[in-house]
């Protein structure tokens, strides 16, 4: 009988659990047009949102259901999801159906901050995230290339990787500029720049990889997707007065997949040598080296830009477009115009056993004067198994110099005209059959230079037969080369 009595009271506490629990349902649908909206989270909270009593997600026709035992007196029914605005409201703590009409609203997450790795590793190839290296005093990607691991960069915008110069530098896998890289390390903007992809042991002649073996890297600049296929131009002007001074620079570029092109002019006369950058750091045969020249005071052993006093215009225009997958052709166009004034003075004193010390004062005067233009034209394609390319080049440079040496009161004015011409073409065709390659090449160059130097007064008249039917000393020199490597 107890325990009847027993199995009695403990279904009737079932029976009692059963009556208190709380059922709440409803739909969700939108406010506009009022169609069933799925996957909305449903919670049931106090009243005060610090607790959850139930959670559920409406199915495809916007229904949702809970239950609640407790025993508080109100609740609160919250709607959220992932793009509609966040809604609630307060009920009593009843069985009862509640529906909700939502709108549609973009989710704000907090930011983020991703933080990449500053270079990694894919095989041979290392890529440098620009963003990790660069701050708001850097102008130019050479700024930035000086900071990473491994890279130098000279004042001329040439590059080493681990102490040896690179071969190549890619622009978008373009080579526009050859040598003359320079122009883009020391003017591409920092900001243009995503990546630097740099290639370890680069053999830029497909068909010679896994033949050759080369040790210099080579430099892909990867742009940013804004700064591709769109014209980037900038202008800088300074001046100043010690007497009259300036600085200007003007600059237009476009990065395309087919095209680009970098054009350049820049002027000054603050002591910058800017035709240092327009200059090839690839190298060649060299000029006619000349055995006339004027007097020209000892340079001091501090940096150029302190005692350099120069008036400078130098431009380049660079141009390379694809005529299809494989085949490119690119033009180099450069011209310079430099005068550099140096003056110095020295004093030399010889002693001598039994005399007074003799001293030799002297004052020298020099102006170099320097007109310097260069065309290139290059026609290259590059695949697998046929490597071609035909690269013309002609180049001119008039130099002038003019100068005087006072000592004891005497003047000796000497002029010296240096004009040089040099034509050099280069043709290079390689076929690969698997591992037979058959190279053929051609490098042909010739220069001449005529030299004459003008020394006034005769100088040891008396020991060559001058005089005053021959005020004036005059030396001339003509110096030409034809060198061919076939």
């Amino acid at each position: 009988m107890r325990g009847l009595l027993s199995l009695l009271f403990t279904l009737l506490g079932y029976i009692a659990s059963a009556s208190a629990q709380i059922a709440i349902s409803g739909t969700i649908c939108t406010k506009e047009g009022g169609e069933a909206v799925a996957d909305v989270n449903v919670m049931l909270q106090n009243s005060n949102r610090t607790l959850l009593y139930g959670y559920a997600i409406t199915d495809a026709n916007g229904r949702y259901s809970l239950s609640y035992s407790g025993d508080a007196t109100t609740l609160e029914v919250v709607i959220t999801g992932f793009n509609i605005k966040s809604t609630s409201k307060a009920i009593e703590a009843k069985s009862q159906r509640v529906d909700f009409e939502v709108e549609y609203s973009a989710l704000e997450i907090r930011e983020v901050v991703v933080n990449a790795e500053s270079v990694t590793r894919q095989s041979d190839t290392l890529t440098y995230n620009v963003a990790t290296f660069i701050n708001v005093t850097d102008r130019s990607i050479g700024d930035v290339l000086r900071k990473m691991p491994g890279l130098s960069v000279g004042e001329a915008g040439d590059i080493k990787y681990n102490g040896i110069a690179i071969s190549k530098l890619y622009i978008e896998g373009m080579d526009m500029l050859g040598g003359k890289y320079g122009v883009a390390t020391n003017n591409i903007e920092a900001k243009d720049i995503a990546r630097v992809e740099l290639y370890e042991n680069h053999e830029h002649i497909k068909a010679l990889r896994g033949i050759s073996m080369p040790k210099a890297a080579a430099i892909n600049l990867r742009l940013k997707e804004t700064s591709k296929g769109t014209w980037n131009g900038t202008a800088q002007l300074g001046g100043g007065y010690s007497p009259w001074m300036w600085n200007g620079e003007l600059s237009a570029m476009y990065f395309g997949k087919r095209f680009q092109t970098i054009s350049i002019y820049k002027t000054n006369n603050t002591g910058d040598d800017v035709s240092r950058e327009f200059m090839s750091h690839y190298g060649g045969f060299g000029g006619v080296s000349s055995m006339l020249g004027v007097r020209y005071p000892t340079a001091p052993n501090i940096t150029l830009s302190r005692y350099l006093d120069n008036n400078i215009h130098a431009a380049t225009l660079n141009a390379i477009a694809k005529l299809n997958d494989n085949l490119e052709l690119s033009l180099n166009v450069g011209y310079i115009h430099d005068l550099q004034q140096a003056d110095g003075a020295s004093q030399t004193t010889y002693y001598l056993p039994d005399t007074e010390p003799l001293v030799i004062a002297e004052n020298t005067k020099v102006s170099h004067l320097i007109d310097r233009c260069d065309i290139t034209l290059n026609l290259h394609s590059n695949t697998e198994k046929h490597y071609m390319e035909e690269r013309l080049s002609f180049g001119g440079i008039w130099s002038r110099d003019y100068g005087t040496v006072d000592s004891s009161g005497e003047r000796v004015s000497q002029h010296v005209k240096l004009p040089k011409i040099s034509i050099n073409n280069n043709f290079n065709n390689i076929r690969r059959w698997d591992r037979l390659v058959l190279n053929f090449n051609s490098d042909i160059n010739y220069d001449t230079q005529p030299a004459q130097l003008e020394v006034h007064p005769m100088l040891y008249g008396d020991i060559v037969g001058g005089g005053e039917e021959y005020p004036n000393a005059i030396q001339t020199l003509y110096g030409q080369r034809l060198v061919a490597n076939n």
